[in-house]
Formats: C-alpha cells, sequence, structure tokens
C-alpha cells in the first residue's frame, strides 16, 4: 500500500470500518411498523439483527431515510413469545428493504441480547 492510501485511508479490506455489532440472520421473526397509535401494524419478515438495529424485507410503504419510527419485534424462543416495541431511525429504503438503526434504548439493548444468545 502505497503512502497516499494510507494518508487517504484507501487500501483495501483490512481499512474498511468494523462494525460496531455482529448482525444474526432472522430465523422467522417478524417486524411490525407502527405507523398510527392503533398498536398493530403489517408484519415484515426480518433479515437480520443486531443490538445496533434490523433489517427487514417486503417493505413497500412510504417511510423514508433518516424518518423515526416505533415498531414490534415479534420472536419465539422456547416456544414462548418474545416481543418488545421500540423506536428507530431509517437509513435506508431500497428495493423492498428497509434498515434501521435503533435510537439509544437501554431495554431494546438489554432484551436482544438475551434474545440473540439464547
Amino acid at each position: 500500500m502505497g503512502l497516499f492510501s494510507k494518508l487517504t485511508g484507501g487500501g483495501g479490506d483490512k481499512d474498511k470500518p468494523q462494525r460496531e455489532f455482529d448482525r444474526v440472520t432472522g430465523s422467522g421473526e417478524t417486524v411490525e411498523i407502527l405507523i398510527d397509535n392503533s398498536g398493530s401494524g403489517k408484519p415484515y419478515e426480518l433479515l437480520d439483527v443486531s443490538l445496533g438495529g434490523f433489517a427487514i424485507t417486503g417493505y413497500e410503504g412510504k417511510l423514508h431515510g433518516n424518518q423515526y419510527f416505533e415498531f414490534k419485534f415479534c420472536g419465539k424462543k422456547k416456544d414462548e413469545p418474545a416481543e418488545i416495541t421500540g423506536f428507530a431511525n431509517i437509513v435506508r429504503v431500497k428495493n423492498g428493504m428497509l434498515a434501521a438503526k435503533f435510537t439509544p434504548q437501554p431495554r431494546v439493548k438489554s432484551f436482544l441480547r438475551k434474545y440473540i444468545n439464547s
């Protein structure tokens, strides 16, 4: 790697920033986007989740990047429902995929840490 690439941050994969949290591929979980106060939304298939956010597939709504929304995570562990609601900020909406990052919420992070590790 040349001096210029070191100065500009170029130079291959070893210079790529590492993700703060590991992603876990979805295994039947869904995420509902709670657009109104009715408490029910359309379930979308979870592509992946981490302690920092999630991605869903099949999204065709009107939400766009940098928009905040309320969600409900629905999964199962040991045949028991595992659900939590929270807030997220949209990172990307493209080709039916919506990616979002969580706003600071210790209870959501704690829930997901237990869910992912059990």
